[in-house]
């Protein structure tokens, strides 16, 4: 997590392979061009200021066995969190199902 601002803060959730120090993109996780992902991802979720509607944000992490989303809308962080193992028809890295990282 990156931390940027004087007077007020935003924060930035960067991924990066840690063997290689390159930066993981959400669509090496999820197979974002499945046509059914971002209307589960409105069902699921329960952050009703955020609505996903031609792709996904460019923040994210996992924590756990959780997948957050983050964006920001009118200059707040709006945060949505998903099950991994709701998305496990999505998921291009199975291993993470069972993550506790």
């Amino acid at each position: 997590q990156l931390i940027s601002g004087k007077n007020s803060f935003i924060h930035h959730q960067l991924n990066v392979n840690p063997k290689t120090a390159e930066k993981i993109s959400l669509d090496e996780v999820l197979n974002v061009k499945d046509k059914d992902l971002l209307p589960l991802l409105n069902l699921l979720n329960t952050n009703k200021k955020v609505v996903y509607k031609d792709r996904l944000p460019d923040e994210w992490y996992i924590e756990g066995d959780n997948l957050f989303l983050m964006q920001r809308i009118d200059g707040v962080d709006q945060v949505s969190g998903f099950a991994l193992g709701n998305l496990h028809k999505f998921l291009l890295k199975k291993e993470l199902l069972n993550s506790k990282s």
